[in-house]
């Protein structure tokens, strides 16, 4: 596998901020084969990818629904700062 796949892949589970381990149980494969397949030495099988593609967006989207509403908190606490 090339090294930039390796790297989205490695990418992609720190993004989404879990442990190799999480996406081994999620796809019921081992934890060495997750640092396998992120340090390039073996490939994820075909339909792998999809089960990957469909894990990092449902926690990528979680990720970023909790950045949407900590943002939001902040503009209200610095709005209510401001009426003070």
């Amino acid at each position: 596998m090339s090294a930039a796949v390796a790297e989205v892949l490695t990418e992609m589970r720190r993004s989404a901020g879990v442990r190799q381990s999480e996406v081994a149980e999620h796809l019921g494969v081992s934890r060495p084969a997750i640092a396998h397949w992120e340090g390039g030495r073996h490939t994820p099988p075909d339909g792998t990818w999809a089960q990957l593609e469909r894990f990092y967006r449902a926690k990528l989207a979680r990720a970023h629904q909790r950045y949407v509403e900590r943002q939001a908190a902040q503009q209200v606490v610095a709005k209510a700062g401001a009426q003070q």
